[in-house]
């Protein structure tokens, strides 16, 4: 700031400007459900091209879907930001992340077999067994599920975007109505 002439406001320092711009960049990561059957056909192109694994972790947080019913929506949008900002801190700069809905995230990670995709769940869950949200008083835990697909890398069969995605979808949907924490399957 001195070197280019700049003065802050009264009552800001330069350690809170640049903390806040660190924590708009991480909600920047963030993109909207739009993008993500574009980005899931570049990378199942390149997986295929490259011969190199692809996988997509779906996460459905079942607490923010049971808020947002109950008219809770200002608590579902907090408790969907923590759980935002959780993921993002467990996954690499390759990794592309994706908001479907209010309750439901998508990692599309590039180059990652079944085996870092477990490692990344094992990350992540304590961190979401730590995420709450206050309603009438009380510390309401984070319940959530995830559903996994991985095109592995040794896979001669032809993936498309829509088989890819509806998988992903249907292993979330098993885990979620198994009450399971994660159905995962490769292709």
């Amino acid at each position: 700031a001195e070197l280019l002439d700049l003065k802050l406001p009264a009552g800001v320092c330069y350690e809170d400007v640049a903390a806040r711009a660190r924590e708009l960049s991480k909600d920047l990561r963030v993109e909207g459900r739009e993008q993500l059957p574009l980005r899931v056909r570049q990378e199942l192109a390149r997986s295929q091209r490259e011969n190199t694994c692809l996988s997509l972790i779906l996460l459905r947080v079942t607490t923010a879907s049971q808020l947002a019913k109950a008219g809770h929506h200002g608590e579902a949008e907090a408790l969907q930001k923590q759980v935002a900002r959780m993921i993002q801190d467990i996954t690499r700069e390759s990794d592309a992340l994706f908001r479907l809905n209010l309750s439901t995230f998508c990692v599309v990670a590039v180059s990652t077999p079944m085996e870092g995709v477990e490692t990344m769940v094992q990350r992540l869950i304590p961190k979401l067994q730590k995420a709450t949200v206050t309603l009438d008083g009380q510390e309401v835990p984070a319940k959530f599920a995830f559903g996994v697909v991985v095109r592995t890398e040794s896979s001669t069969q032809e993936a498309n975007v829509e088989m890819f995605l509806l998988k992903g979808n249907d292993n979330l949907a098993d885990a979620v109505n198994r009450g399971e924490l994660m159905v995962a399957s490769t292709f």
